[in-house]
């Protein structure tokens, strides 16, 4: 599989499967511009406005780690396999290691968020 700029409206059905099949999520987000990164390991849920977020606990708790994003803001989007973190040889490794299939949002700003689907 290539890692390929797909529309918003493929992004959304595959954002649709892993909530509805509660598949195993890794999402870091990485924002250049203030040298962080923050990852959470967890199933992707939505909310209201097109809302969406990756939970690492119980959703009621509101001590669970989270990491949430809008799906409507402008970004490019791409899916695909390994090659979206081809810039990086211990990112592709790593993936290899422990994901199938990666969707990434690349905003304006350099902020990248990476939503990566755990092998079975």
């Amino acid at each position: 599989m290539a890692s390929d700029e797909i529309s918003p409206e493929d992004a959304a059905l595959v954002l649709h499967k892993w909530i509805t099949e509660s598949t195993k999520l890794q999402a870091s987000l990485i924002c250049p511009s203030t040298g962080s990164m923050a990852c959470v390991a967890g199933v992707l849920k939505s909310a209201p406005n097109s809302t969406l977020f990756v939970i690492g606990g119980d959703e009621r708790d509101p001590e669970s780690p989270t990491i949430r994003f809008e799906l409507l803001r402008p970004c490019i989007m791409r899916y695909g396999d390994d090659r979206v973190v081809k810039d990086s040889l211990v990112a592709a490794d790593l993936f290899q290691k422990n994901f199938i299939a990666a969707l990434t949002f690349a905003y304006s700003d350099g902020t990248v968020l990476a939503l990566f689907e755990y092998l079975s």
